[in-house]
């Protein structure tokens, strides 16, 4: 895949998540936003609840449709690991004292792709992804 250059949007309706993999942030406008990864098709996340481990993206979707949440997803030019996904949200476990969904989704970017992000927040992470190529577009929903 060719990288774009800057921001590049296209609705995130448009994409067919089976073989791709990415961020997805969901509630864009909240401080902090939610992170998840985003595998063939999957999707994988930390909650105050717990993990979210292979959640059908259709699903996912229909929940961002339904309730008007704002969304940004970073398309990967890179493949994520799926053991590391697994294994990495399963041990990080449920959002609690202080735990924030960066650190699994971030880890796991790290361990896929072999280069370290010293970054305390998604929007410094994504710039860093974008910088070394890692990011090759952006998909919004209701995100102006």
């Amino acid at each position: 895949m060719m990288p774009k250059v800057g921001l590049v949007s296209k609705s995130i309706l448009e994409l067919d998540f089976n073989n791709v993999s990415g961020l997805l942030l969901t509630d864009a406008e909240k401080v902090p936003p939610h992170i998840g990864l985003v595998h063939n098709g999957y999707y994988y996340s930390a909650t105050a609840n717990g993990t979210i481990l292979d959640r059908k993206m259709s699903l996912v979707i229909a929940v961002i449709t339904k309730k008007n949440k704002k969304v940004l997803f970073a398309l990967f030019n890179f493949q994520l690991d799926k053991d590391i996904l697994k294994n990495t949200f399963l041990d990080y476990g449920a959002l609690l004292n202080g735990k924030t969904c960066l650190y699994p989704a971030k880890t796991c970017i790290e361990q896929s792709t072999g280069q370290f992000f010293n970054v305390d927040f998604v929007f410094e992470l994504l710039p860093q992804m974008s910088k070394q190529i890692l990011i090759v577009i952006y998909y919004l929903f209701l995100v102006e």
